[in-house]
């Protein structure tokens, strides 16, 4: 923990483009070349293997995940550590206002598993609804709700009894567990929602507003992630090879014809090429895979045609990126002592199998504020720090980007408070993911446009005095709670008046680390990037197999939907080769 805390994020990608030994190394020809080893690469390596004569190669920048990873409430040291790649927004007008140069993190993992290996281990769906405007508005045929559901259940180990038995899966790799009760807080939580007409429901099911435990992919208190899910029951298949440390630079191409023939990587400061007989498929994250389709040339003509990089397809890749907007100021006081342990005392509950160092949130709520189909807002209740309280506030600056001015601001006592994150689903804003420059030695800029449409924040406004209403039941009377926002100095006005909330919420909002549609699926090419079978448009053999494909942010985080797209993938795949 204290290594991840005082971790120095390079400004670039030296560590991983630099070349120290001359010329170009033959890796070898494969059938299919995946790049990228989170949740849809992982599931995509692993099913096109078990077609025999299939000899695939899986590509990962990072290095192998550890035995720390395993805690799933690492996540908030491992975002800021080596496993990270580090990247931040552009700055930001309407939302990062408290943070180093109104620049939020965009979190994301460099390391065998990507995201799964570092996050907070959340697992549920999109909801039915989002999969329905796939369908109409986009028109991805063969992506409806009852299409897709099969396809999640596939990868699932639910290993609880669910409220909605039908929608959930018990023969996968992932195993899915419901996080253990703090029983007071729990029960107190449920109370107060239940004071406001919500009811307990399944949230991988059909239900639209209603509060529930959090399902989390762990099992014994260790994450199940898609590196130990999906690849190390795999790892010595004779068709199989996995490299780490790869850093792919770009997507290469036939002379004569939209081919892809293999891609260009970087590995211990030598330059290696792959060959792909058959396909080349991305699963490098939201961002990545992005990144790599514009360094290949595939991408908007004028962007590529400034960076003087040669056009090999005028397509919008990273002009339609997403993220939830999420606000974390959001704090619950109280007057009873939740979690006080120290470090050792907190290690030995992890081994009964309690908090906080098995996960942080408690109970999780969604809303349809304004009636929608769909929920609209998320609520997490999370209670206790992790690791020592000193070391936890660094990670915890460095994690959300504070700047010194803002860090005062975030007053109350951990023991006994409970912090907040509220989410935005489906935001309008829409941003970009660019090049700063031809070299892949820059990281990408990366802009969500974060609030950036007025609609968005007055729906944030008002998810938060729903919120704040809560101070009105009599579960959170029983403990004292008060709803609080922190204040900033800039805000004047009246306490949690909406003027000062619409005002406040800027400083405290950023992204919420759940990156998608840079590489946008749908029919139109003006519009999109891959077709509905996930082939970039106009390719044949090259694919794009991760969050960025998903057309607008969806219900919920989009680690569950990533695995749903892979085994999407891998049967298109094995379809369109005559192996399935």
């Amino acid at each position: 923990m204290e290594d991840a805390a005082e971790y120095v994020i390079p400004p670039d990608n030296a560590d991983l483009v630099e070349i120290t030994k001359p010329g170009i190394s033959d890796y070898g020809t494969f059938d299919f070349i995946v790049v990228g080893s989170g949740p849809a690469g992982s599931v995509i390596a692993n099913r096109l293997t078990e077609v025999a004569d299939s000899k695939v190669l899986l590509l990962e920048a990072g290095g192998p995940d550890k035995k720390f990873n395993l805690l799933l409430s690492s996540y908030t040291y491992a975002a800021v550590g080596s496993s990270s790649w580090g990247y931040n927004t552009t700055t930001q007008k309407n939302a990062c206002l408290a943070m180093i140069n109104q620049q939020c993190a965009q979190h994301g993992g460099k390391i065998l598993g990507g995201g799964s290996t570092i996050n907070g281990g959340y697992y549920y769906r999109a909801h039915e609804t989002d999969f329905d405007r796939w369908v109409k508005i986009y028109g991805n045929e063969g992506w409806s709700f009852e299409e897709v559901l099969p396809y999640f259940k596939k990868s699932e180990k639910v290993n609880y009894k669910p409220i909605e038995t039908k929608y959930h899966g018990v023969n996968g790799s992932l195993t899915v567990s419901l996080d253990a009760d703090t029983p007071e807080l729990t029960q107190t939580l449920l109370d107060a929602y239940g004071e406001k007409g919500y009811t307990y429901a399944d949230n991988n099911g059909p239900a639209s507003t209603g509060y529930f435990r959090v399902p989390l992919t762990y099992i014994s208190n260790e994450r199940v992630s898609a590196s130990t899910a999906f690849l190390k029951p795999v790892w010595n298949r004779f068709n199989l090879k996995i490299s780490l440390n790869s850093f792919v630079t770009r997507v290469l191409f036939s002379d004569k014809s939209r081919t892809a023939t293999g891609v260009e990587f970087i590995k211990n400061g030598i330059k290696h090429v792959a060959k792909a007989r058959k396909e080349v498929i991305l699963s490098a994250g939201p961002f990545n895979s992005a990144q790599i389709l514009l360094l290949s040339g595939v991408g908007p003509q004028d962007h590529l045609e400034s960076l003087d990089i040669p056009v090999i397809a005028d397509l919008p890749v990273g002009q339609n990126f997403q993220d939830h907007a999420i606000l974390y100021g959001l704090s619950l006081s109280t007057n009873v002592t939740w979690f006080n342990y120290t470090l050792e005392e907190q290690v030995e509950r992890y081994r009964q199998h309690l908090k906080p160092l098995t996960t942080p949130a408690q109970i999780i709520a969604w809303s349809s504020l304004n009636q929608s189909e769909g929920p609209e807002v998320e609520v997490i209740a999370l209670a206790g720090t992790v690791g020592d309280a000193k070391v936890a506030a660094v990670a915890n600056k460095k994690f959300l980007r504070y700047a010194d001015k803002y860090v005062d601001n975030l007053s109350g006592d951990s023991t006994k408070n409970i912090q907040y994150s509220l989410s935005i689903f489906h935001p309008k804003s829409r941003g970009s993911i660019k090049l700063k420059s031809s070299n892949p030695l820059d990281k990408p800029l990366i802009d969500p446009n974060i609030l950036g449409e007025a609609e968005d924040r007055e729906l944030l406004a008002t998810a938060i005095e729903w919120v704040i209403s809560l101070n009105e039941t009599d579960a959170w009377k029983s403990i004292g709670a008060q709803v609080y926002l922190n204040e900033v100095p800039e805000c004047k006005g009246q306490v949690l008046s909406r003027e000062w909330i619409l005002c406040t919420q800027a400083y405290w909002t950023g992204p919420g680390y759940h990156g998608t549609s840079a590489n946008s699926m749908g029919k139109n090419p003006a519009i999109s990037v891959v077709d509905p079978r996930l082939l970039v448009h106009g390719f044949g053999n090259l694919r794009v197999a991760d969050s960025s494909i998903i057309p607008e942010t969806p219900t919920g985080h989009t680690q569950a939907t990533s695995y749903m797209i892979g085994e999407r993938c891998a049967d298109f795949i094995k379809e369109d080769h005559g192996r399935l």
